[in-house]
């Protein structure tokens, strides 16, 4: 990748969100992409700096403009911890602003129950300004995980569909078990996962269906 000196504008955000840390910043503040460390996001499936970028100052080495899926991005073991989310019901466990990402995709589709996302690896629209996506091995295992997901639910990685039939099938294929047995989440948030999954027999076995 190479940047455009006329149209960048120095906000840095590409260099907090490249996977490989192959963006910096020289002493007259120009940014530049050094080319042996990036690998165009070949493991990922999008072009980070491209999709933060909001001057389109990014170009392939070939000068070439690219562009890329808009679709709000979901990590496959991601729809756990919104699901767990929607079970919370309230539960302290979730008072953090670092969930307000989860809980925006969530009441997106609450207000349009139509919205679609596309299901991805490693990387979707709640990891913009995480730490850990500069991790090397936090991306790895990540993947590792996602793929589990995705070979769960039957689907292939960069399936666009439905938020709520993506969320249907996550709790038809992720059990309790499998939950539980991968590690996927833990403690509290587990619980609340327990919770999203089970409301329906709760609510029959309370006599309120």
């Amino acid at each position: 990748m190479v940047i455009d000196k006329n149209l960048c504008v120095a906000c840095g955000k590409c260099v907090s969100e490249c996977p490989r840390k192959a963006i910096s910043k020289d002493e007259a503040g120009s940014y530049s992409v050094d080319a042996e460390i990036c690998n165009d996001c070949e493991d990922m499936f999008d072009i980070e700096c491209i999709r933060v970028c909001g001057k389109n100052a990014f170009a392939g080495c070939d000068g070439k403009v690219l562009d890329f899926d808009k679709t709000c991005r979901v990590r496959s073991e991601h729809l756990v911890w919104m699901m767990s989310i929607m079970g919370s019901k309230g539960n302290k466990v979730y008072d953090n602003h670092h969930w307000d990402l989860f809980r925006k995709i969530i009441a997106s589709a609450y207000l349009d129950p139509e919205l679609k996302v596309r299901l991805t690896v490693s990387i979707d629209d709640t990891c913009v300004k995480c730490h850990q996506k500069q991790n090397l091995k936090h991306l790895e295992e990540s993947g590792n995980l996602d793929r589990l997901c995705f070979g769960r639910i039957g689907v292939q990685p960069g399936t666009i569909m439905r938020f709520w039939d993506a969320v249907k099938l996550a709790e038809e294929k992720y059990t309790i078990d499998f939950v539980k047995e991968n590690k996927i989440i833990a403690g509290d948030h587990l619980n609340c996962f327990v919770e999203f999954v089970t409301r329906d027999i709760n609510a029959l076995k309370n006599g309120e269906l």
